[in-house]
């Protein structure tokens, strides 16, 4: 071999940074940082899987948070009597709705603070009804007089999502 000219590779040989050992191949320091970082990886993976889920106090499963839903539905209008109306009747009328009543709950609340809570709803034909609502009818209990009320409509949201409260209108008894 002459000065300067470097020695061929050929199959099998190793390159290495001036050492001779092995383990200072590239082959060997890729296993030993997989090897070092394995524990580390698994780590993550288990704090990810509790997260997703673990168990309570007593050993029992509990499950992932549930996502609310995004789209809230819209709120109801009121159709009979119309919102602000005054010399309603005291009571035994139906209250007319344009909504999704099978997501809402519906009661009255008096001026004073008295909640009046109102039956199902039943559907009934509108002719100008919006889209993805419908109408529907409440009956309304015997109120008192010359009291305004507000008509509220709450939507539980379902499991682990908020109330949504919405005062949807007043009218006031003659």
């Amino acid at each position: 071999m002459t000065f300067g000219s470097p020695e061929p590779l050929t199959r099998g040989k190793v390159l290495s940074l001036g050492r001779k050992n092995a383990s200072n191949t590239m082959g060997a320091r890729f296993q030993r940082r997989l090897l070092t970082s394995f524990p580390a990886l698994a780590g993550l993976a288990f704090l990810a899987a509790c997260a997703a889920g673990g168990t309570g106090s007593g050993g029992e499963k509990t499950p992932a948070p549930i996502a609310c839903p995004d789209l809230v539905p819209a709120p109801p209008t009121m159709i009979s009597p119309a919102n602000g109306a005054a010399g309603v009747a005291d009571g035994k009328f139906s209250l007319i709705l344009n909504a999704q009543a099978s997501l809402f709950t519906f009661t009255l609340t008096a001026a004073g603070g008295t909640t009046v809570p109102l039956p199902s709803p039943s559907q009934v034909p509108l002719p100008s009804a919006s889209p993805g609502q419908t109408g529907f009818a409440l009956a309304v209990p015997t109120l008192q007089a010359a009291t305004t009320y507000t008509v509220v409509a709450e939507n539980s949201g379902g499991a682990g999502c908020p109330t949504t409260t919405y005062s949807i209108g007043t009218f006031t008894t003659q």
